[in-house]
């Protein structure tokens, strides 16, 4: 074998190599922490870091065929959370939007001012699963 060939060889081989990283670091989730557009997750309400009334309804978006779980950090100290159960929750499967509302008999009945962090944790609702969660945190006055 020449010279000449082995250099391309060698060459074709080196830039396989480059493509290669460079595609699986396009692959890389860059998003920051916190942010909103991480997988099925189109949009919340409050929005991170907004500063909102204490009766503020939560909304997720997600993409449709996701179902979300909704949990409310309780004690940061603690790290204690609580689940929003699903009868408190509206979903809607044709837009992938849950909403809940504070309010007499729930979980939180108003929200007492200062911050809050919410946690939505998701699957798809038919086919492979596809869990995952996204936590955010808003302020109310």
């Amino acid at each position: 074998m020449g010279s000449t060939r082995r250099n391309r060889i060698l060459l074709l081989v080196a830039a396989l190599v480059v493509a290669t990283l460079a595609v699986s670091y396009a692959g890389l989730d860059s998003s920051p922490p916190g942010s909103a557009d991480r997988g099925p997750v189109e949009s919340v309400e409050p929005a991170p870091g907004d500063l909102v009334p204490r009766q503020s309804v939560i909304e997720v978006d997600l993409e449709t065929g996701y179902r979300a779980e909704l949990w409310v950090l309780m004690n940061a100290s603690a790290g204690t959370w609580q689940r929003i159960p699903d009868s408190e929750m509206t979903f809607v499967e044709g837009t992938g939007v849950h909403t809940w509302v504070p309010g007499p008999g729930r979980v939180i009945e108003e929200w007492t001012s200062g911050d809050h962090t919410l946690r939505v944790v998701w699957d798809t609702i038919t086919g492979l699963p596809d869990i995952g969660e996204y936590e955010w945190t808003f302020r109310t006055y």
